[in-house]
């Protein structure tokens, strides 16, 4: 059995996730400090997509994660094996015509 340490045991807590919805923009998602918990990027089935994740609450803070989904393969992006964390907020930054995305993360106290 995997040992966890406190944080992440405070974190499983808190659980079940939240979910930003269909996002087909550019969106902050949640202020504050969370935890990333999935990505799912889907296509138009045609054209490529991307989606810039900012550990902020506009395009200003560090990426955190940077995925790109190539158009007939329909979606991806659920690349997330451990919960990213971030300080500032999430805030994406989606390209591709027809694209969409939904994040789902976990709101921490402050």
């Amino acid at each position: 059995m995997q040992k966890r340490d406190n944080h992440s045991i405070k974190m499983l807590g808190k659980v079940p996730a939240q979910c930003s919805y269909k996002k087909t923009a550019d969106a902050t998602i949640v202020t504050g400090k969370a935890v990333i918990t999935s990505v799912i990027l889907v296509t138009d089935g045609t054209n490529d997509a991307s989606l810039v994740i900012h550990d902020s609450v506009d395009n200003s803070g560090s990426i955190v994660r940077d995925f790109r989904v190539e158009g007939e393969t329909d979606f991806g992006g659920n690349a997330i094996n451990y919960p990213v964390y971030v300080d500032e907020g999430i805030w994406c930054n989606v390209t591709g015509t027809g694209a969409f995305y939904f994040v789902d993360f976990i709101k921490l106290d402050e």
